[in-house]
This record gives C-alpha cells, sequence and structure tokens, in this order.
C-alpha cells in the first residue's frame, strides 16, 4: 500500500488526529463552530482550511460518491459489517472493543469532574495527581483500543471512503497566506497526493473538523 493519502493506513490517522487533538483546545473549537474556518501554521507557512463554497461542496459529494462506486466494485474491500463478523468468528469481538472504549470515556469523564471540583476546592498536588494519572491512563487504553480497530477495519469500504473524503476536502478547502492574500494551496487532487503527507495529514485533519461542522 503506497503511503499517499488516498491509501493511508487508518491507524495513522487515528494517531494523527489524537495527536492533534491535545493542540485544539475549547476557544479554537468554539471558534472554528462560530466561523467554519480555521488556521494553522506549517514549516512556518500559515494556512487556513476556508468555508466551502455551495459549488464546492457539491463537487465533494460527486466525488465522495464516484469514490464510494469504486471501492464498492472492488472485491478486496470488504464492508464493515462483513469484516467484523469475519473477525468475530476468529474469536476478535470489535463491537466489543468500542464499548469498552466508550466505557472508559464515562470513566474518565467522571475523573475530569472530580479534577475540576479538587483544582476549584484547592486540592493538594498529592490528591490531583491521582486523577490526572487516572485520567492518561484511560487516555492510553482508549488510543490503543481505537488504533487496533483502525488497523482492523483499515480496508473496509466505508474507512477508505471517510480517508478520501477527508483528504478531497483538504484539497477543496485548504489555503496558504502569501503576502495578504489567501490562495489555494492545490490547483488539482492529483497535486494534493503528491505532496509531502504530514501537510495533507493535517490538512485533512482540519478539513474533517469542518466536514462535520458545515457538508
Amino acid at each position: 500500500m503506497d503511503k499517499n493519502i488516498k491509501e493511508l493506513k487508518q491507524e495513522e490517522v487515528t494517531e494523527l488526529q489524537e495527536k492533534l487533538q491535545e493542540t485544539i483546545d475549547a476557544n479554537t473549537m468554539e471558534e472554528m463552530l462560530e466561523s467554519n474556518t480555521n488556521e494553522f501554521e506549517y514549516n512556518d507557512k500559515k494556512y487556513r482550511i476556508k468555508k466551502p463554497t455551495f459549488g464546492e461542496k457539491t463537487e465533494l459529494y460527486k466525488e465522495r460518491g464516484k469514490r464510494n462506486l469504486a471501492l464498492l466494485q472492488d472485491s478486496g474491500n470488504p464492508s464493515e459489517i462483513t469484516l467484523k463478523k469475519l473477525y468475530k468468528q476468529r474469536g476478535v469481538d470489535i463491537d466489543a472493543m468500542l464499548s469498552n472504549a466508550i466505557v472508559l470515556g464515562v470513566k474518565q469523564a467522571d475523573y475530569k469532574l472530580k479534577l475540576g471540583r479538587a483544582l476549584k476546592d484547592s486540592k493538594p498536588d498529592s490528591e490531583l495527581n491521582v486523577y490526572k494519572t487516572e485520567i492518561e491512563k484511560i487516555a492510553i487504553k482508549q488510543r490503543e483500543i481505537y488504533i487496533e480497530k483502525a488497523k482492523l477495519l483499515e480496508t473496509t469500504v466505508e474507512t477508505q471512503l471517510t480517508i478520501f473524503t477527508f483528504a478531497y476536502a483538504a484539497y477543496l478547502f485548504t489555503e496558504k497566506l502569501i503576502g495578504d492574500e489567501w490562495v489555494k494551496v492545490w490547483n488539482t487532487y492529483k497535486e494534493l497526493e503528491e505532496t509531502e503527507d504530514v501537510l495533507v495529514n493535517i490538512a485533512s485533519y482540519y478539513s474533517s473538523l469542518l466536514v462535520r461542522i458545515d457538508v
């Protein structure tokens, strides 16, 4: 499998999302929800994911549909349901893994609530560290589950379609600041595929947030 965004391994996307999510605070997300844009820097250059036009959204829908059809016609890309059944027959229950991750999330939320109350009440560092340690332990366990799930399902139609959708959105929505003017980074999707994968991955991640919000 070539290591470009078109066929990027899903666990790499998951790891990237985990790392980037740590850098996005509540204020950043709130601003993005309000403006439908997000700016970031890479190699000392400023980029942004702009609000898509109606035409760009239409193109994204069209290309997503074409890719979905192509994936469905390729027998090498099973559906998520099919692959889950096959894994379950071999003793690997992916749905149970995800249920466990949800339970861990509930526990983590409880520890975060306790930490917030402890901070408010000026509790000693020893107590605060207990909560912080448990929160981090749970985060690590959840990350392991999601990465394992991503590895198991990376060949499915759903996974490949999601990766393509976010990459194509990055191609459509990403702009670079040159002087005082924002200009489109990639003139064609082919140019994006030939670009350094780190920039594409970052742009795809931020585009994925905007896709969920706006498209």
